[in-house]
């Protein structure tokens, strides 16, 4: 049964009708004489179960062999049918064929099943082929022992007796000689080509004529009067000059503009805003006059942002005035600290000699003394100011230096060596205790 399939763009109807036809196909699930009568699946898995699993049910069934080729057989324990299909010699033992005569042959071999076909030999092949030469120029033949149709065309002869020329008549000639197969044309005289040819003057400038004898054609251009009536000036009405033509010499005169046609075509308006602009058509002069103080001032203004100082602007008379900020307004952003006081009214800084004094503090060889700075004599357990001896050292811009000799032994105490040396270690000076 062929399968009625719906696509999306089927119609309502088209969806009911074969929705119909599938209710009636399944028909009624009322009838089944099945236990599952609720749908056709469970019913025909009811069915396939009782086949599978009820030895009764297999034996309600038997298969009858009639004869023929292959075999059938039915095994009521399992249930299963068996067929076994034609052997290929049975098959073979169905088919025939017959020769029916003719050109090739065919046969049959029932013992392979192969059938052979011999196609005609070329003996019988030519043997249906005739050639028939119908007269005529040329001509035709056919060999049936070899397959060979020859044809001859016709010779030069036959082909000259087809052709025939007939000369019509008019200018030149045209002759034909069979015998040669030659076409001779002879073309028209000069004398009848040149009765063909006719010239007719239509009349305006100038003439043509044409003389039959000779074959000559004259054509006389037309005169000067001819040429210049042809001719004419003429002026559009408005505008300025003038154009004019004299037919009998040829001659344009034209009058040219004038300065003051042209002046008077020119205007200039004034469109308002600063200065002004104006022209003269008596002198074609223009004239701008550019905007006047007043009018440029008072495209000027000048806005005070605020802070110090002021900013001014006086329309009147164009003058921008600044004023720097006020000495009050200076002073508005000084301030003092650390020592320092500041009088933001006047303006006056002064010290303030006791913080400025906290500020400093004495240490091992300085002492500070309501405000005064002073050095301590040094110790032998104080830094501080010492002086020297100026039999042993010298001093010159600060610098200390023994002088030559200017520490004698005696000088020393308890100390076999002693070595005075500079700042950077280097050693400038050994001494040596007396005895050693």
């Amino acid at each position: 049964m062929a399968k009625n399939l719906l696509t999306v763009t089927d119609r309502v109807d088209t969806f009911v009708t074969r929705y119909n036809q599938l209710a009636e196909l399944v028909g009624d699930l009322a009838s089944l004489q099945t236990s599952v009568d609720s749908d056709i699946v469970g019913s025909i898995n009811q069915v396939f179960n009782l086949v599978n699993q009820d030895s009764d049910f297999r034996s309600k069934f038997s298969l009858t062999f009639t004869g023929g080729d292959g075999a059938a057989s039915y095994d009521s324990d399992t249930g299963i049918f068996s067929i076994t299909g034609p052997s290929a010699a049975e098959a073979r033992a169905h088919i025939s064929v017959t020769d029916a005569g003719g050109d090739g042959s065919a046969a049959y071999n029932s013992s392979t099943g192969v059938i052979t076909y011999t196609g005609p030999s070329a003996s019988e092949a030519r043997a249906h082929i005739s050639v028939t030469d119908a007269g005529g120029d040329g001509s035709a033949a056919y060999n049936s022992s070899t397959g060979v149709i020859t044809y001859t065309g016709p010779s030069a002869s036959e082909v000259r007796a087809h052709i025939n020329l007939v000369d019509a008549g008019g200018d030149g000639s045209l002759a034909y000689d069979s015998a040669l197969g030659k076409l001779t044309y002879t073309g028209p005289s000069a004398a009848e080509a040149r009765a063909h040819i006719s010239v007719t003057d239509a009349g305006g400038d100038g003439s043509l004529a044409y003389n039959s004898s000779t074959g000559v054609i004259t054509y006389t251009g037309p005169t000067l009067t001819e040429a210049r009536a042809h001719v004419s000036a003429q002026n559009s009405g408005s505008g300025y000059g003038s154009l004019a033509y004299n037919s009998s010499n040829g001659v344009f005169t034209f009058t040219k503009v004038t300065d003051a046609n042209i002046r008077a075509r020119v205007t200039a308006t004034d469109a308002g805003g600063d200065g002004s602009f104006a022209y003269d058509s008596g002198t074609g002069v223009f004239t701008y006059t550019g905007p006047s103080a007043a009018e440029a001032r008072a495209h000027i203004s000048v806005t005070d942002a605020g802070g110090d100082g002021a900013l001014a602007y006086n329309a009147s008379t164009g003058v921008i005035t600044y004023t720097g900020p006020s000495a009050s307004e200076v002073r508005a952003h000084l301030s003092g600290s650390a020592g320092i006081n500041y009088n933001s009214t006047t303006g006056a800084i002064t010290i303030d000699s006791a913080e400025t004094r906290a500020l400093f503090s004495a240490g091992e060889g300085i002492d500070i003394s309501s405000g005064s700075i002073s050095g301590e004599d040094a110790t032998t357990s104080n830094k501080g100011i010492a002086s020297f001896s100026s039999t042993n050292f010298t001093v010159s811009s600060g610098a200390v230096s023994i002088k030559a000799d200017g520490v004698s032994s005696t000088e020393l105490k308890d100390l076999s060596t002693l070595l005075i040396k500079n700042a950077s270690g280097t050693t400038l000076k050994t001494f040596h205790a007396a005895g050693s």
